[in-house]
């Protein structure tokens, strides 16, 4: 499980880097296209080791959802990107718990 730690790390990373105010429209959406690859990657583990967990799909989907609004590619709603951010960082929470992956924000293994 320590590669969804990581995974869940780096997309925290990248959402946390979308909210700069002097990141420009490109590199917004390069950091969006590499949460995609990322909630991807996650998708595969949960369909090899989770027997495709519904839970875990739709949390997945909130982050692609949350990230895609936080990095303005769509109309977000009537949401604010600061809205988005807290919502897409309380899914990888949930992510991280252990009615999906198991992975505590502090697990070394």
């Amino acid at each position: 499980m320590n590669k969804v730690k990581r995974l869940l790390d780096r997309i925290e990373a990248l959402a946390t880097h979308i909210t700069e105010d002097d990141l420009n429209a490109v590199d917004s959406a390069l950091a969006y296209a590499a949460i995609r690859v990322l909630v991807s990657d996650l998708d595969a583990i949960n369909e090899e080791e989770h027997d495709e967990n519904e839970f875990i799909d739709e949390r997945l989907g909130d982050v692609e959802d949350h990230a895609l609004s936080l990095a303005q590619l769509d109309d977000g709603n009537g949401y604010s990107p600061q809205q988005h951010y807290l919502w897409l960082m309380t899914a990888t929470s949930t992510l991280r718990g252990k009615e999906c992956f198991d992975v505590e924000e502090d697990d070394e293994g």
